[in-house]
């Protein structure tokens, strides 16, 4: 169907500039809320490990490392910016070693959440394995 006002065979897309006004605002609120988790953290590790094999640096309970990254629990396309992959209760600020071992960088994942509900919190322990 041809649109009249136009001329053009389809309508116009609509303009992007929403599009960016909305990132724009979950980004705004993402760094809010990774602000919280500073502040919450008192700028130490919140990685709690609960048990499994233990290294020569690190003992059961919390680390006891100064935390530079804010770590989004709930990861993959579309989740970090989602309504709930933002909340700071989703969030832990993190040091370099808890953040490769929970991504998994060198040498692959060791450590391993252990869920106590259906998505994450900052609270949930992890096992520590080789």
């Amino acid at each position: 169907m041809m649109d009249m006002t136009t001329g053009l065979r389809h309508p116009k897309p609509p303009a992007t500039t929403d599009r960016a006004a909305r990132k724009g605002a979950q980004r705004a609120k993402d760094r809010r809320e990774s602000e919280k988790v500073r502040v919450r953290s008192g700028g130490r590790c919140e990685v709690f490990v609960s048990s499994g094999y233990w290294r020569f640096d690190c003992h059961p309970g919390r680390c006891y490392r100064r935390a530079v990254h804010v770590h989004h629990m709930l990861s993959g396309h579309g989740n970090r910016l989602s309504a709930k992959g933002v909340e700071a209760k989703r969030k832990q600020h993190v040091c370099d070693t808890c953040h490769q071992d929970i991504e998994g960088g060198i040498g692959g994942k060791r450590l391993i959440l252990q869920q106590s509900g259906d998505l994450p919190v900052s609270t949930d322990p992890y096992k520590r394995v080789r």
